[in-house]
């Protein structure tokens, strides 16, 4: 039905036949915008003649069914736990409808149009939009429809109404030289360098294999390119034997490795920098996604301007043996991505779950959220969770600062707004909710939404090596890769002792290994730093799980003897 139906318009010599099928088929709105988001603005149409690139989600079916399953595949006590060999059957139940297509990705049909016949595909007028603080430009609508004969079959088409704009969730703004050595000597309280989370989270002393077939992967976006000189200097300072050693570097959708020291990029090298010493040597790869190409509209160039997590799991998704651990250190306010498409690539994220992938995101860097008004022209106050970390399929990473541990107010968390509580989060979840005193944040925040973060780790101060010399970072991106880090010798000692790599961790945390985590009771977060709407905004950390450090930080040797 999808088929047939981009078929003929696309192969349509005329809008004659994009007419007399309109005549033939009323259209249905499939995704509306009321106004145009807050931070952008609408400037001149598109340019007719101009490509573009979209990509149409065929609605999925048996989806709960598939939940289900990865769920039980990751739940110690299950009959099914660790067999993600049993992948294959459950990637069949989650299939959309049949069709040939132009290019599909298996969750994905890709095809490239002009502006003119997107416009009568989908019965709407495109427009350039300037995002006010960025500048970034992109081509959006602020609806669509559809035949009502297809409408049943399609869960969302992008881009269209995804007015996103990821973001790196570091802070980057002192630049003030990290002291340096002796680095024996180092105070931990005034900043972090490998060997404070190696004794904080106990692994002091570990080593792992590199020959059970074990890996870990760091992912970039937004222009964020590996400078390799600052990484080798990084190993001289903190993890010599790791010297002259290498990663696996995978260019997806045209991602550069820019080795210039002006292109280097913070988060490329906080990620990198930890994950691949802290696990030396542990197969490593980075992935360069290009997401956010120059806008130079043309009649000849396609345009791609869809965020860059849909590439990237296509590539992924694409491959027989994908990282087993992968660290990802952006995200997104969730109500500035449309909700079929979060749902969609949630599912995708599923899907690595079920083949034995642990996936962990960065919870955020403003607490309940930055400004705290929608961005859907309406300005209502709320606060705002980050996605893909709202995703139940993920695990989403907070921070801590300090020793002994506490939360730092910076650590995103909240309740998912698109996303209900899964059934592994009810007790414990669940006990916080109930515990809110009442009228509290009332009408700010969905009771029932999946909590954020479900785990968390240091998150200030980190030293790094830019262009030669130490400089500090901060923020959930900094905590992302040492959680990864942990999870990645985790499943060092499973792989060891034959057995299957940990994959979606979450049924995990909040089960058996709850008790090889240590549970955070100090501090609290704080958000709406730049509106003076709700002071002060912010969550406060109790015993059990909070919305700021999520379950507690871990402790290897702990885990490691729950799991192994």
């Amino acid at each position: 039905m999808i088929a047939h139906w981009l078929l003929l318009t696309i192969t349509a010599a005329s809008a004659t036949v994009a007419r007399a099928h309109a005549v033939q088929d009323e259209y249905q709105v499939v995704e509306h915008l009321d106004a145009v988001p807050r931070g952008w603005v609408r400037e001149s149409s598109a340019l007719p003649p101009q490509m573009m690139l979209f990509r149409i989600a065929p609605r999925l079916e048996r989806v709960g069914e598939f939940h289900r399953m990865v769920t039980d595949l990751s739940t110690p006590g299950r009959p099914t736990y660790g067999q993600s060999g049993r992948c294959n059957p459950l990637m069949a139940g989650v299939r959309g409808v049949p069709a040939s297509t132009i290019e599909d990705t298996g969750n994905w049909i890709k095809f490239t149009v002009p502006i003119s016949h997107a416009e009568r595909m989908m019965q709407t007028r495109f427009y350039n939009f300037q995002h006010i603080d960025s500048g970034l430009n992109r081509i959006r609508t602020l609806g669509y429809s559809v035949p009502q004969s297809i409408a049943p079959y399609v869960e969302t088409i992008q881009p269209t109404t995804f007015f996103s704009q990821p973001r790196l969730l570091s802070n980057q703004a002192d630049d003030r030289p990290t002291r340096g050595g002796p680095f024996a000597q180092w105070d931990c309280n005034r900043g972090i360098i490998p060997s404070c989370l190696r004794r904080l989270y106990n692994f002091v002393g570990y080593e792992p294999s590199p020959d059970v077939g074990n890996s870990i992967a760091v992912t970039g976006f937004l222009e964020q390119y590996v400078n390799i000189q600052d990484l080798q200097t990084f190993y001289s300072f903190f993890r010599p034997e790791a010297m002259n050693s290498s990663f696996q570097f995978i260019s997806i959708n045209g991602g550069k490795n820019l080795q210039s020291p002006s292109k280097a990029g913070r988060e490329a090298a906080l990620d990198t920098q930890y994950a691949f010493s802290l696990t030396h040597p542990i197969q490593a790869t980075f992935y360069s996604t290009a997401g956010r190409p120059p806008f130079h509209p043309g009649p000849d160039t396609p345009t791609n301007t869809n965020e860059p997590y849909a590439d990237f799991l296509d590539y992924v998704l694409s491959h027989d043996n994908p990282p087993l651990v992968i660290s990802t250190s952006y995200g997104e306010p969730e109500q500035t991505v449309p909700r079929a498409y979060a749902e969609r690539v949630c599912t995708q994220f599923a899907q690595l779950g079920a083949r034995g992938v642990s996936l962990l995101f960065a919870s955020g860097d403003e607490g309940v959220g930055e400004t705290c008004l929608t961005n859907d022209g309406r300005n209502a106050t709320t606060f705002k969770p980050v996605f893909p970390a709202s995703c139940p399929f993920v695990t989403s990473v907070g921070a801590t600062h300090r020793i002994p541990e506490q939360a730092v107010e910076l650590s995103g968390g909240g309740f998912s707004d698109y996303f209900s509580r899964p059934a592994y989060q009810e007790e414990a979840v669940g006990s916080y909710v109930r515990g809110i005193p009442p009228g509290q944040w009332s009408g700010l925040f969905n009771r029932n939404g999946r909590g954020i973060p479900d785990v968390a780790a240091q998150g200030v101060l980190y030293a790094i090596v830019m262009d030669g010399r130490l400089v500090p970072i901060s923020g959930t991106s900094a905590s992302t890769p040492t959680v990864a880090v942990v999870v990645a010798l985790l499943n060092d000692a499973r792989l060891r002792g034959g057995m299957s790599p940990l994959g979606f961790l979450n049924p995990l945390f909040y089960g058996k290994a709850k008790s090889g985590l240590n549970d955070i009771v100090g501090g609290s977060s704080k958000g709406c730093l730049h509106q003076d709407i709700i002071p002060p905004a912010g969550w406060n950390v109790t015993e059990g799980w909070d919305p700021v450090t999520g379950l507690g930080t871990p402790d290897f040797a702990r885990l490691r003897d729950l799991v192994s």
